[in-house]
C-alpha cells in the first residue's frame, strides 16, 4: 500500500482531501465535509445550466423539446467529444 500522506500536508476542505479520507477508510473532518457539499452543489448548478442551454439549442421554434437525463447526459458527452474537451 501507498505511504499516507502526513497530516499537516493535507489541504482540508477540498474535493480531493475528502476522497483521501474515504480512500483511507477515515470519517471526513468537517472542513473536508463541507468542502464537498460545495463541489457537489456546484457541479449539480453546472450541469443544469449546461442541460439548460443544450435544452435551448434543441429546441424547435414552437416549443422546447424535452430531454431525459440519460439523453442529456449522452449528447453531452458526444458535444465534449466532437469539441475535445
Amino acid at each position: 500500500m501507498t505511504e499516507r500522506i502526513p497530516e499537516h500536508r493535507v489541504k482540508h476542505g477540498t474535493e480531493n482531501a475528502y476522497r483521501r479520507h474515504i480512500r483511507w477508510s477515515e470519517t471526513p473532518c468537517e472542513k473536508c465535509k463541507k468542502g464537498h457539499r460545495l463541489y457537489t452543489k456546484e457541479r449539480r448548478a453546472k450541469l443544469r445550466r449546461q442541460k439548460g442551454v443544450l435544452q435551448q439549442i434543441l429546441s424547435a421554434g414552437e416549443g422546447r423539446l424535452k430531454l431525459t437525463d440519460a439523453e442529456t447526459r449522452e449528447i453531452l458527452e458526444t458535444i465534449r467529444k466532437e469539441l475535445g474537451l
